[in-house]
């Protein structure tokens, strides 16, 4: 509460700035192969926390108070902090290892590869299109964990929440996420006493 709201803006990575990248291969004469999505494990835990700052992260659980040491998801700077790393993390990506396009939301980094040849990724013995893979590698390297399940690619893909798909160049909403939008609207609608317009 005593940071200022203006003073963790973030912008993030989006759909959009996915659709660019992909038009702006296209126009290149680079046709993207398939989309990848990574996600990092315990994104914001990952930071540690100034020692002064730990003493306003007092943890009670069961009566008993703890110094949360680590980036809490509770505070107000915590999405800036992870994001802020994470912007670090894509420059070194790019400016170091070489690996173009990549984009991030919070802790989800995606992108589309033009190359149809798959590499190995050893730590799991899967392969991967080569950008997800030398990402990846990257991470290990940083010591960023990740787990096998949340590390994703194909032609379509599930994307912030929006279903991206190569074949036909659409971005669409998947089908059970449009139906619990629709259900939450009929609930505010039916919930109300007065008509939202007079």
């Amino acid at each position: 509460s005593t940071i200022p709201r203006d003073a963790v803006n973030i912008k993030l990575d989006n759909v959009q700035h996915l659709g660019q990248n992909i038009l702006a291969m296209r126009r290149q004469g680079r046709d993207p192969k398939y989309l990848f999505k990574d996600d990092v494990s315990g994104a914001y835990r990952l930071l540690p926390i100034h020692p002064f700052f730990q003493m306003r992260q007092i943890i009670t659980v069961n009566g008993r108070r703890r110094v949360d040491r680590c980036n809490n998801f509770g505070s107000r700077a915590a999405g800036y902090l992870f994001c802020v790393f994470m912007s670090l993390v894509l420059w070194i990506a790019e400016n170091e290892w070489g690996i173009e396009g990549l984009l991030a939301y919070v802790d989800d980094g995606f992108g589309a590869e033009e190359d149809g040849e798959l590499e190995l990724y050893r730590p799991y013995n899967i392969m991967f299109p080569r950008r997800q893979t030398r990402l990846l590698l990257l991470w290990a390297w940083l010591g960023i964990p990740h787990e096998l399940r949340k590390q994703l690619f194909g032609r379509a893909l599930l994307i912030i929440g929006l279903i991206i798909n190569l074949d036909d160049f659409s971005i669409s909403i998947a089908d059970e996420s449009r139906r619990a939008h629709a259900l939450a609207i009929r609930a505010f609608l039916t919930s109300r006493s007065q008509p939202l317009f007079m």
